[in-house]
């Protein structure tokens, strides 16, 4: 399933399920609302959102789940078979590029928070930096730095 299209600038997005685990049981139905890429509220009675909202109905059966944690990632490395290799000879841009690449990775894939631990040049600091003014395209990512 691919997440639903963003809302005009500024509009609220409604995103409605047949159950909502907060982390401790499943609730039942509700909705999550979301404006600008940051969740604003949860509601967990089966009530209408408001008329002017974008609605997304995940149907039967769905669950709306808190984010995940990866509390150990290194974003700048690959599975080949000579990963040291790569993360010390790739150019700064490609290895900017990879560790966006896996943090976006990670964020479709349900995870909002990444702890890495070792990169090198502080890699994972600059694209978090960068990435800030978006804030909602990446994961949440704390980085250790270099080893």
């Amino acid at each position: 399933m691919h997440p639903p299209a963003p809302a005009e600038p500024g509009r609220l997005t409604a995103v409605r399920a047949a159950n909502i685990f907060d982390g401790d049981r499943v609730r039942g139905p509700g909705t999550v609302f979301i404006r600008q890429g940051v969740i604003t509220g949860v509601e967990t009675a089966n009530t209408a959102p408001p008329c002017d909202a974008a609605v997304h109905e995940l149907g039967p059966g769905s669950f709306l789940l808190p984010g995940l944690i990866d509390a150990h990632s290194h974003l700048c490395w690959n599975a080949g078979p000579d990963a040291v290799a790569a993360v010390t000879a790739d150019p700064q841009a490609t290895l900017h590029a990879n560790v966006r690449a896996a943090a976006a990775r990670a964020l479709r894939a349900g995870i909002t928070t990444v702890r890495d631990l070792g990169d090198r040049d502080y890699a994972v600091v600059a694209v978090r930096d960068a990435a800030a003014p978006r804030r909602h395209e990446l994961p949440e990512l704390l980085a250790a730095g270099p080893p």
